[in-house]
C-alpha cells in the first residue's frame, strides 16, 4: 500500500515526509554522547521550568541544582525554582538512583520527554548530565525526545595555563573554569611559577612578592578553589623547582647553582646541595599545600642540569652531596632524584599525589631512583609504555597557554 502511494505521488511535486512517528534527530553536543536512542515527541524548556530534586538525594544534589539554576538563568534570564518532589511537564529532575555500573562515577543517563530526568551514581555524574543539557538548550529551547547513556573516556581531562610566565586575570580563570566544565573537562593545571613570575603571594617569604606583579592572593586562590569545586574542576597547582626559579633567586641569590670558581652560573636553577634551598622550598610547600584541597600537586622538576653536566661533573657540589649521603658510588643524578623524591614526601604527607614532568624519569642514578608513586606528565621524549612498564602512572598536558 505504501509503495503504491509513493508511486502515485511521484512526479506530482508533493513533498512527503515519513516519520515514525516524527522521531527527531539526535541533538549535538561536545563531546558527543556515547549512546542515544530516539523516541517520539520533544521536551520544551521555558521560564516556568523547575529543577526538581529526588527527595532521597536532595542534600547531595543541592549544590549542583543551584549551579544549574545560575547557568539556566544566564541562558534565558529566568529565575527557575528548585523544589523537592516529582517533576511535571517542562521540569528537570535530578536523581542518584542509577544502578548502571557501566557509567562509572562520572557518567549519567538522561531521559528526555515531557520532562528531563538526569540520573547517575554520583553527584558528579548528575552534574555532567546538566552540562549536556545546557549545551542542548543553548541551541534550542525544544529538544528531541530520547534517552542517553554517557560516560568519559579518560579520568583526567583538562587544560594547563602558564600563569607564571604570563598573568591571566582572576576573572579570566573563573570564566575558563565554567568553560571547562561546560565541555565536561575536569582539570585546571596552574603553572604558578616560572622564569618571568612567581605568581602566588607568599606570607612565609614576603620577599618573593616584590619580584612579580600582579599576584594571586590567598583569597584569590580560595575563590578559584571554591568555584572549581562547584563546577567539578580539580585545580592542580604547580610550584616548579629546582629549575624555572629565577624569581626565587632574585630574592635569594645565595641559592643560585654555580660551578667551580663561579663558572657556569645558572640564574634559573636552585642549588639543591644547599640546606637553604630545602628550607625555603619546604616553607613554600607547607604554606601553599593547604590552599589547594584537590588530590594532586605538581612539583615541576623539569629542565634541571643536563645529562652532559651531570656526567662531566660541572657542578661538583651535587656529587659531593650525594657521596656524603649515600656513599662513594653516588653521583650528582642521585642528588637530583632525591630532591624530587623529597618534594614527593611533602606532597604525600599532605594526602595528595605528586605529579612531575618527565625529566627525572629520564635519568638513572647510582644510589637513588625516582619514586614510582609520582605521576609523570609526558611531552615527546619518553615512550609512554616504557614508563607504564616501569610502574609509573602517566598523563599528558592537553593544552598549554603561554606567552
Amino acid at each position: 500500500m505504501q509503495s503504491n502511494l509513493l508511486n502515485a505521488l511521484a512526479g506530482t511535486g508533493v513533498l512527503l515526509t515519513l516519520c515514525a512517528p516524527c522521531v527527531q534527530a539526535q541533538p549535538n553536543s561536545i563531546p558527543n554522547v556515547r549512546q542515544w536512542a530516539a523516541s517520539s515527541g520533544s521536551y520544551v524548556f521555558g521560564a516556568s521550568s523547575r529543577i526538581v530534586l529526588d527527595p532521597n538525594w536532595a542534600s547531595q544534589l543541592t549544590t549542583d541544582a543551584y549551579v544549574l539554576k545560575s547557568d539556566l538563568s544566564s541562558l534565558n534570564g529566568s529565575n527557575h525554582a528548585i523544589i523537592t518532589g516529582s517533576p511535571g511537564a517542562g521540569d528537570i529532575y535530578l536523581t542518584l538512583s542509577s544502578t548502571n555500573a557501566q557509567i562509572g562515577t562520572e557518567g549519567y543517563t538522561m531521559s528526555i520527554g515531557g520532562s528531563v530526568t538526569i540520573n547517575a551514581r554520583t553527584d558528579t555524574g548528575v552534574f555532567y548530565g546538566t552540562r549536556t543539557l545546557l549545551q542542548y538548550l543553548k541551541q534550542s529551547s525544544t529538544i528531541a525526545a530520547g534517552s542517553i547513556v554517557d560516560w568519559p573516556d579518560y579520568p583526567m581531562r583538562g587544560l594547563m595555563v602558564d600563569v607564571g610566565d604570563m598573568y591571566f586575570s582572576l576573572q579570566w580563570l573563573e570564566n575558563h573554569i565554567r568553560d571547562l566544565s561546560y565541555l565536561k573537562l575536569n582539570t585546571l593545571h596552574l603553572h604558578l611559577t616560572d622564569i618571568y613570575g612567581f605568581r602566588i603571594q607568599s606570607t612565609s617569604h614576603p620577599e618573593l612578592n616584590t619580584g612579580t606583579s600582579p599576584l594571586y592572593s590567598h583569597t584569590d586562590i580560595a575563590t578559584l578553589v571554591q568555584l572549581g569545586q562547584q563546577y567539578k574542576i580539580n585545580i592542580v597547582p604547580e610550584i616548579d623547582t629546582p629549575s624555572h626559579s629565577a624569581k626565587i633567586l632574585n630574592a635569594h641569590p645565595e641559592l643560585e647553582l654555580k660551578g667551580l670558581g663561579g663558572a657556569n652560573t645558572q640564574p634559573n636553577m636552585l642549588d639543591i646541595s644547599l640546606a637553604g634551598t630545602y628550607t625555603l622550598v619546604g616553607d613554600l610547600m607547607n604554606e601553599f599545600l593547604p590552599l589547594f584541597p584537590g588530590p594532586y600537586w605538581h612539583v615541576g622538576g623539569d629542565e634541571y642540569v643536563s645529562g652532559w653536566d651531570f656526567s662531566h661533573n660541572t657542578y661538583p657540589q651535587l656529587q659531593t652531596y650525594a657521596q656524603n649521603h649515600w656513599g662513594a658510588s653516588a653521583n650528582g643524578v642521585d642528588t637530583y632524584l632525591n630532591y624530587v623524591n623529597w618534594l614527593n614526601g611533602l606532597v604525600q604527607a599532605a594526602g595528595k599525589q605528586t605529579r612531575a614532568w618527565e625529566d627525572p624519569y629520564e635519568y638513572t642514578g647510582s644510589a637513588r631512583s625516582l619514586n614510582t608513586g609520582i605521576a609523570l606528565e609526558l611531552w615527546d621524549f619518553v615512550d609512554p609504555q616504557s614508563a607504564i612498564n616501569s610502574g609509573f602512572f602517566i598523563s599528558y598536558a592537553v593544552s598549554c597557554l603561554m606567552k
